[in-house]
């Protein structure tokens, strides 16, 4: 089979979602000796913004300017939005200059050039940047699509929180996200192990690495631990206002995952972001951070709203959290274990085993119930069986001790050994 451009064309794409740089770069330097196929304009931008998703910007600079066609805008835009992701200022006002004349979108142009001024600290810079977009008599206007469904147009705004589906329609991008993801990620893969890239290696002219004003840039990086390629991956789709990697990226720094150095405010501010974009996994983490006061002052009364907002956007683990609010009384007019209970059997009916390890310990405790150690037992084993960590080491505490459950200390070792393959000791 002979591949086409645009079957190329495509997996130059997955190679770019999929971070396969260097596998993207050979198929593009193939096309024309292998293939038969002269590369477009669309070719080369793919390739330009693969390069920028892992910050090979100077790279990305070198294959414009040997392109053998003029660049458009979508080249250069590729490059300001890696400019974007890792500071380059110099690149940066290169690239405003060469989209002069070449988008409609000018008022987006230069608020992005605005953010890059800011987050250098050049504040003059920034303010003159926004400036000139209402000099110019532009507005920045609400990026929006529209879809016509049984004769009937339906438009869409950016950061919409009026839409009066929005939940359903945040539910249906966040699933159809997720799909592209995967199917970008097995499109790569079958790219790689079929004829579409040669295990040999091409020949071709090297790309040049630079090293110049970005060394203590990205020296600083790096002992964040930022210089990962999964963590700049996800952090190129979180400044593309993707609400997904957001939350991904505020999970990384609430965590410390990745080998990135722990940062609450951070992981606050790209949880905020997700969340005004409707993504229910960060408010339930916005909920968290309120309530445990992690890297801001604790606010209980913020956490229920947070924690309420992404219950009634079906994200069911918020539930538990809205319990253990109403046990404890806090954020709330007073304590309710009755409420409470409701909560967590909501979470537990849907599937988050939070909920059945919350029952267990009322019924363990006796705390607004009779106490009833046999059926602690039964909701503690039904979430420990799910792997749910707390849920694990509860039951394995139970037969050592034999409370409820005949002592048997192997099968202590074996749930406690599930606890440290989860990581959790």
């Amino acid at each position: 089979m002979q591949p086409d451009g645009v079957i190329v064309l495509n997996v130059l794409s997955a190679c770019a979602h999929a971070g396969l740089v260097s596998e993207g770069l050979q198929l593009l330097f193939e096309m024309e000796p292998r293939y038969d196929i002269v590369p477009q304009h669309e070719h080369y931008s793919c390739a330009v913004d693969m390069l920028c998703r892992v910050g090979r910007l100077d790279d990305a600079l070198e294959l414009i300017r040997k392109m053998p066609i003029r660049p458009l805008a979508s080249v250069w835009g590729s490059l300001l939005t890696g400019c974007r992701l890792y500071g380059n200022v110099e690149l940066a006002e290169m690239a405003v200059a060469e989209l002069q004349g070449l988008t409609e979108d000018d008022e987006g142009v230069y608020v992005q050039l605005s953010d890059i001024y800011r987050d250098a600290g050049r504040l003059e810079d920034a303010r003159r940047a926004r400036r000139l977009v209402g000099r110019r008599g532009t507005k920045k206007t609400a990026a929006w699509s529209s879809v016509e469904v049984e004769g009937a147009a339906r438009s869409f705004l950016a950061g919409d929180c009026v839409h009066p589906r929005r939940v359903e329609i945040g539910r249906m991008l966040e699933l159809m996200f997720e799909k592209a993801a995967k199917l970008y990620a097995e499109l790569a893969e079958a790219a790689l192990a079929s004829f579409l890239i040669s295990k040999e290696p091409p020949v071709i002219s090297p790309i040049r690495i630079h090293f110049g004003t970005e060394e203590n840039k990205e020296a600083l990086r790096k002992s964040r631990g930022e210089d990962n390629e999964d963590f700049q991956m996800t952090e190129y789709q979180a400044v593309k206002g993707n609400a997904l990697y957001m939350h991904k990226l505020g999970v990384f720094y609430y965590y410390g995952l990745r080998g990135v150095r722990r940062d609450h405010m951070k992981a606050l501010n790209w949880f905020l972001k997700a969340a005004e974009k409707w993504e229910p996994k960060a408010m339930e983490f916005l909920g968290e951070i309120y309530a445990r006061g992690a890297g801001v002052e604790r606010n209980y009364t913020k956490a229920f709203q947070w924690l309420k907002l992404a219950a009634e956007m079906k994200h069911y683990s918020a539930y538990n959290g809205l319990g253990y609010l109403y046990v404890k009384g806090y954020g709330v007019e007073k304590k309710n274990v009755t409420k409470a209970k409701e909560y967590f059997e909501k979470a537990a009916e849907n599937k988050d085993f939070g909920g059945n390890y919350n029952l267990g310990v009322l019924y363990l405790k006796g705390i607004g119930v009779r106490r009833d150690v046999s059926l602690a037992c039964k909701y503690f084993l039904t979430a420990a069986n799910a792997g749910q960590p707390k849920a694990l080491y509860q039951v394995a505490k139970m037969f050592q001790k034999g409370i409820g459950l005949k002592k048997n200390l192997p099968t202590v070792t074996s749930y406690l050994n599930l606890l440290e393959a989860l990581y959790i000791i």
